[in-house]
């Protein structure tokens, strides 16, 4: 085993070697998030990218971005929070270049099948009724969970308090679950 020495000199050279790093972090984050955030600008043009079933129109709407209209970084995190309420985007990001905003999303997957298994005392058609989960509709994870609380009350309504409900998702081709 070696012995450690404390040398005089370490501990000044640790401290300002961290207060180096402090300043230099702190001036690079600063300019980094004053580059991220713009300043208020007339708006040109809103272009949408990463969508395959949704129209560009649509998410445009769902942005409330108009053509003309001043925006400012609060209206772009109200964009992005607007956007993400309709339930059919995993994941939204806003960029600005000069006077245009650019919307990439990631689509949510589509619904392909809902099926139960395991279920002997409540058939299928029962368990599918007390659900808000339909073939087709966009896929997300609260829907999820809030569909596997209504099949957990559908069971004990019919006396099974004790019953279980483990959502499994498969993905599939075309962005389908």
């Amino acid at each position: 085993m070696r012995s450690i020495q404390r040398f005089k000199g370490v501990r000044p050279v640790r401290v300002a070697l961290f207060a180096g790093t402090m300043l230099a972090t702190g001036l690079f984050g600063l300019s980094a998030t004053a580059q991220a955030i713009p300043r208020p600008f007339t708006l040109q043009d809103v272009q949408v990218q990463g969508n395959v079933r949704i129209e560009a129109e649509t998410i445009r709407i769902y942005s409330e971005l108009a053509r003309g209209e001043t925006v400012t970084p609060s209206d772009l995190n109200d964009a992005v929070q607007a956007i993400y309420a309709s339930g059919l985007f995993e994941d939204v990001q806003v960029q600005v270049a000069g006077n245009t905003v650019l919307i990439a999303v990631v689509e949510n997957p589509i619904i392909n099948v809902v099926a139960f298994e395991g279920n002997d005392l409540v058939d299928d058609e029962a368990l599918g009724a007390a659900v808000d989960l339909r073939p087709r509709l966009a896929y997300n994870r609260a829907d999820v969970e809030a569909a596997s609380a209504q099949l957990i009350d559908a069971y004990r309504a019919v006396g099974r308090f004790d019953a279980q409900v483990n959502p499994v998702i498969i993905e599939r081709a075309d962005n389908r679950v």
